[in-house]
């Protein structure tokens, strides 16, 4: 008896999976993102956080890069 319902599980667990799968293929490819044009306030603020993030990500490597010989002066901070 554990044998039929374990075999009956197995079989549905497989049509579970098939179904799914031709379902997710029958739906087709995603749509297209929809681009929309930014003004200009708006490209200025892009570049502007741009640049701002770089100047972070340009401290946040030189503050993981600090070590002894910087502590103490034994190279150039650049």
């Amino acid at each position: 008896m554990e044998l039929l319902i374990g075999l009956i599980g197995a079989l549905v667990g497989i049509g579970l999976f098939f179904a799914g799968f031709f379902m997710g293929k029958a739906q087709g490819k995603p749509w297209a993102p929809v681009e929309v044009p930014m003004t200009d306030d708006e490209v200025a603020k892009a570049i502007e956080e741009r640049e701002r993030m770089i100047a972070e990500q340009q401290a946040f490597r030189k503050l993981m890069n600090y070590g002894v010989e910087q502590a103490y002066g034994m190279t150039d901070a650049k």
